[in-house]
């Protein structure tokens, strides 16, 4: 079958079902083979390719029961995944059958990013919602037939008043007598033994009498057909209002509640708490209900709101915080800004049980802000509270998105000591170079040069602030000490460099919107995974996998994808012309970076680099912080430290200057060297800096520089180095492999870089990057 006719795929690209393919596992059964039990967990759903599953539901009684056939394109399993109860019926193979297998993770992420495919459960669970209702109204139907045969030997009066009862949760004896005519409904008990199978003495009051779980549902549909909505409501409030002059308050909070009538229910509630100063007898019976109710009454009665709180806090109960933080969302202006304060420190307390100290620092805050507002109780002073609240939640959401592989992926670890210890630093190398007398030949201005480049150092190995904006008040703080001009510190930004990298990350990011790289990197992968495989399977020779890669799941994706589309066309034409103009430079003598622009506007013009894409497609904070690297370097010239910067480095990498591939094998391991302490861009930038002058000396292009450290800067050694990989440690436990044979991958991966930059040296000297 071909994937285009699965139903599930219908309204997908080309490339959309090429990926999801991709991802599919797949399975064979013969005729009788169970796929899975009525129970189990689970963990997949399946996509019948071709062949028949039929289920089945196990009755009470053992017996299996026919409940569908499905065949070709049908979907099944997919209720287990998305209501995460086990597995609602029994599969068996009617024939020969093939399936396609989705694990619960692709199959959240297909629900996360396709629309499509979201509809399409949509309207599943709509058709199977259909088809149970139909099911369930049959069944009412035959009892509601049953019931009424019943009733039709009971008096008149006692069918009005099983009617009545059945739409409250309980009636006392005295309701009976006075509102529905039964005198001595004990009596009636006795003489009418049937009667007991629909109503019995409530066995938590004996004043009172409750009607049958199994009857009632039905008796109150009865009700609502003989009746009407409106009596029925009429008779619920008829009814709290006769519990409440019985002095049973909580009764009438409960018949409120089964009929889901809220806001009265919250009303009753609200009385109650006026009139006892907010203390009320068994206070944490009706609190615990409360959790049920809607947040939006809950939050405009206040004293119900505060009194809940209470019973949050008594209780050590974690929702508390969620119902403070709700109220404080709908709408702070409904409260005074006494009510506020009181919030707040309801908020920190909750916070403080469970150890959310700095939540509750923030609460406290906020309850001081509003304090202070006091003086002038206006509604300008409301909003300003508001404010405050909505940055602080700003602010303490950025706190819950910190994982442990943040906190363990760092150096040195971020804190306040570590922040003191960076200002002082900071403070220390500006001062000194400042004060201290030029050495080297450097002039006045060449050593507060100097102090603010271990400065930016400093904050980028401490990471307080982001990586490019550091460099950005590197290069202000050139220009407002008088080092250098404006146009000298942003000279970057006009370097044919930087534009050449602009234009090559923009058509990377076309290339990978038009889905070209996809359909290119189909067979790479299959070369790349041979390999990755090769080295996989003996690191981990005692484990297997349960899902292969295979040549026809391949072939099935390329066939998927179909024609070249016309982006992908445009892609790969703008991007072969590039490539041709690029190595016919000595016949034509246009820079590399025109040429780059030449296919950065072809894209552009040609919609395949939309605004979208050039927003998100890009790198901008590393091209930011890039540019400033090559000011740097400029910079540093016009103040005479790059030629003592050079003599520095130049005796260390002497040696290597003979030769580019020897030259590039030094920056690689200079750049794994660094790694160890600083990481992503600000090794970036530091290597870039420092290394530049003297790629230049050694005939090397700044982009084939730039492009080694990028390459350089990924391996890691030790797992503090690489956030993405304590991401998949963490994420799993610690159980699917070991600190220790993931360092083996990074190893691998490490030679792998190497052996890259040896094999692409010849390409970059014929293409002209290499002098």
């Amino acid at each position: 079958m071909a994937v285009y006719d699965i139903d599930l795929f219908q309204g997908l690209s080309n490339l959309e079902m090429a990926k999801i393919l991709g991802k599919l596992g797949k399975i064979n059964l013969v005729a009788g083979e169970v796929l899975f039990q009525q129970g189990d967990v689970g963990d997949s759903m399946y996509i019948i390719d071709s062949g028949k599953i039929e289920l089945f539901s196990t009755t009470p009684d053992g017996e299996n029961q026919s409940l569908a056939i499905l065949e070709q394109g049908h979907t099944l399993g997919e209720m287990a995944l998305l209501t995460g109860e086990p597995r609602s019926a029994t599969a068996v193979a009617a024939d020969n059958t093939e399936l396609f297998v989705m694990d619960m993770i692709t199959f959240q992420a297909l629900i996360e990013e396709n629309t499509t495919i979201s509809t399409y459960f949509i309207r599943l669970l709509s058709q199977r919602l259909i088809q149970t209702n139909s099911r369930l109204q049959a069944s009412k139907e035959a009892k509601s037939k049953w019931i009424l045969q019943e009733m039709e030997h009971f008096p008149e009066r006692l069918v009005e008043c099983l009617l009545a009862c059945s739409v409250l949760p309980f009636v006392s004896k005295g309701i009976i007598q006075s509102e529905l005519g039964i005198a001595s409904p004990e009596l009636e008990l006795i003489n009418i033994p049937k009667l007991q199978g629909y109503i019995r003495v409530d066995p938590l009051n004996k004043d009172g009498f409750v009607i049958e779980p199994a009857v009632k549902s039905t008796l109150a549909e009865l009700y609502i057909t003989k009746y009407g909505y409106n009596k029925k409501k009429q008779w619920i409030g008829h009814a709290a209002e006769l519990f409440m002059a019985e002095g049973k308050w909580m009764a009438a909070v409960e018949v409120y509640e089964e009929n889901e009538e809220w806001e009265a229910a919250v009303d009753v509630l609200n009385q109650k708490l006026h009139e006892t100063m907010g203390s009320i007898p068994r206070e944490h019976e009706i609190y615990g209900r409360l959790d049920r109710y809607p947040d939006e009454l809950l939050c405009n009665r206040f004293i119900v709101l505060e009194s809940y709180l209470k019973y949050c806090i008594e209780q050590r109960r974690e929702i508390g915080i969620a119902k403070v933080e709700l109220a404080l969302e709908q709408n702070p202006s409904l409260y005074t800004p006494i009510q506020l304060v009181t919030l707040y420190e309801y908020g920190a307390e909750l916070c403080h049980n469970f150890d959310m100290r700095q939540k509750a620092l923030e609460y406290l805050q906020m309850a001081e802000a509003c304090m202070a507002s006091l003086a002038q109780p206006t509604n300008e002073s409301m909003q300003n509270g508001d404010r405050t609240y909505r940055l602080a939640k700003q602010k303490l959401d950025s706190e819950k998105s910190k994982q442990l592989a943040e906190n363990k992926s760092v150096f040195w670890k971020r804190n306040r000591f570590s922040g003191i210890i960076a200002i002082l630093l900071i403070i220390i190398s500006i001062s000194y170079f400042h004060y201290a007398s030029p050495f080297a030949g450097l002039s006045r201005e060449g050593m507060d040069f100097i102090g603010i480049g271990i400065a930016a150092v400093v904050l980028w190995i401490v990471n307080l602030i982001p990586d490019y904006i550091v460099a950005l008040f590197m290069a202000m703080f050139w220009v407002i000490g008088g080092l250098v001009k404006p146009e000298v510190a942003l000279s970057g930004y006009a370097t044919p460099t930087w534009l050449y990298m602009l234009f090559i990350l923009a058509i990377g990011a076309a290339i990978s919107k038009s889905g070209i790289l996809y359909r290119l990197s189909l067979p790479a992968f299959l070369v790349f995974a041979v390999g990755m495989l090769t080295f996989l399977l003996v690191l981990f020779r005692n484990t297997g996998s349960n899902k292969i890669v295979s040549q026809e799941v391949l072939d099935g994706q390329l066939q998927i994808l179909g024609k070249l589309t016309k982006e992908e066309r445009i892609t790969m034409l703008t991007v072969l012309s590039c490539i041709t103009l690029l190595i016919l430079q000595p016949f034509h003598g246009i820079d590399s970076t025109w040429v780059m622009l030449f296919g950065f506007a072809a894209l552009v013009l040609s919609n395949v680099l939309d605004a979208k894409t050039l927003k998100s497609g890009i790198d901008w904070p590393f091209l930011l912080f890039i540019g400033i690297a090559f000011s740097f370097a400029e910079a540093a010239k016009q103040l005479g430290i790059i030629e003592a910067m050079s003599s520095f480095l130049g005796d260390f990498m002497m040696p290597f200057m003979s030769s580019s591939t020897y030259f590039l094998l030094a920056v690689i391991f200079l750049s794994f060297m660094v790694t160890l302490i600083v990481r992503d861009d600000p090794a970036v930038i530091l290597l870039v800096i420092s290394m530049s002058p003297l790629a230049e000396k050694a005939g090397i292009h700044p982009w084939v520089l730039v492009f080694i450290i990028l390459l350089s800067t990924d391996p890691f050694f030790f797992p503090y180095q690489s956030p993405t990989y304590l991401t998949a440690y963490y994420s799993v436990e610690g159980k699917s492999f070991s600190h220790r044979q993931g360092q083996l991958v990074a190893l691998g991966y490490a030679l792998a870089v190497i052996l890259i930059v040896l094999l692409c040296v010849p390409y970059w000297e014929w293409l002209g990057l290499i002098n």
